[in-house]
């Protein structure tokens, strides 16, 4: 994942201490951030107008997620074991705070 690439080279070639980096992720960038909090060391996490799952933005009240969707926050999220802040919108109509 591109996400994890881009943490490997923070961390190994720039040298960048991960107890330094906060995760930010806004929107379907709250997926792969989502992804780093849980393979890799960081600080913190903020979530900014989250998505729970890639299919469930595109299929409105799907009760469930399903395999092959890569980004299945609402299954990984009790997963972060660092301070998280979730900011989101209840005004929000392109990725409703519902979903």
């Amino acid at each position: 994942m591109d996400v994890e690439a881009a943490y490997d080279y923070l961390t190994y070639v720039r040298g960048v201490n991960p107890h330094t980096i906060v995760a930010y992720g806004r929107s379907i960038g709250s997926g792969p951030t989502v992804h780093i909090a849980v393979k890799r060391s960081v600080l913190g996490v903020v979530l900014q107008s989250p998505i729970s799952s890639v299919y469930k933005v595109k299929v409105y009240r799907l009760p469930c997620t399903i395999p092959g969707d890569m980004f299945r926050n609402e299954d990984k999220v009790d997963r972060i074991n660092v301070p998280t802040l979730i900011l989101h919108g209840t005004k929000d109509n392109v990725v409703p705070i519902s979903i």
